[in-house]
């Protein structure tokens, strides 16, 4: 099963996913906030990370250019979390190599099933 980091200033949200997705096998981490996020991803080396938009200090589209930037999505998978469907944002995120969105309040099973399928 894929390492995952999930990225969120929301403790409650940060419990309730590294749970629910322990409970389904994964192997996670969590990080508070982008910066945090920067630091764990070359010295815990996720194979996923999902990645909250809307975040104090560096928000989730500044880490992304970050990881682009310095060539780290060679080696792991971006899924964008947010809670607005804001389709610009959507296709900037897309663009910098996220392979995709999660909306806050998706179900365990669809969140589940997205993940198999960036393991595949």
């Amino acid at each position: 099963m894929p390492k995952i980091l999930v990225v969120d200033d929301d403790e409650n949200l940060r419990i309730v996913y590294k749970k629910n997705l322990e409970n389904r096998g994964y192997t996670v981490d969590t990080a508070v906030h982008g910066k945090d996020a920067l630091l764990k991803i070359p010295e815990w080396k996720p194979d996923i990370v999902i990645l909250d938009i809307m975040m104090p200090e560096l928000d989730g589209v500044r880490v992304l250019e970050n990881l682009n930037k310095n060539s780290m999505l060679d080696q792991l998978a971006v899924i964008m979390l947010t809670g607005v469907s804001e389709i610009n944002l959507m296709k900037k995120c897309l663009d910098l190599g996220a392979k995709g969105y999660i909306l806050k309040g998706a179900s365990m099973e669809e969140i589940d099933k997205r993940l198999k399928m960036l393991a595949t």
